[in-house]
């Protein structure tokens, strides 16, 4: 019976997610912080926000980082001068 359950709350879940077309904000909010978790692993501890437009974003060290749909992303704290004199606005520390 308690697997009944779950297969029917993850099943009523999918239907939905397919009906609306995108999970929404709580599926936005655990991509960004999936996101932060993975840049702080690789020393990437400064968020900024790309102008319109901007696609990419290459590091210093050839590493080129993907702009998303929210144009936001995370730099080193080095990459993130450069960054900023390119437009970038910084959004933390």
């Amino acid at each position: 019976m308690k697997h009944d359950d779950q297969v029917d709350s993850t099943s009523q879940a999918l239907a939905w997610i397919r009906e609306e077309g995108s999970p929404g904000g709580l599926w936005h909010f655990y991509r960004l912080e999936f996101e932060k978790k993975v840049a702080w692993s690789e020393h990437r501890t400064v968020q900024l926000r790309a102008s319109v437009g901007v696609s990419h974003f290459c590091c210093r060290d050839g590493t080129r980082i993907t702009v998303g749909g929210d144009r936001i992303i995370w730099l080193t704290e080095e990459d993130a001068g450069s960054a900023t004199r390119a437009g970038f606005v910084r959004l933390s520390n």
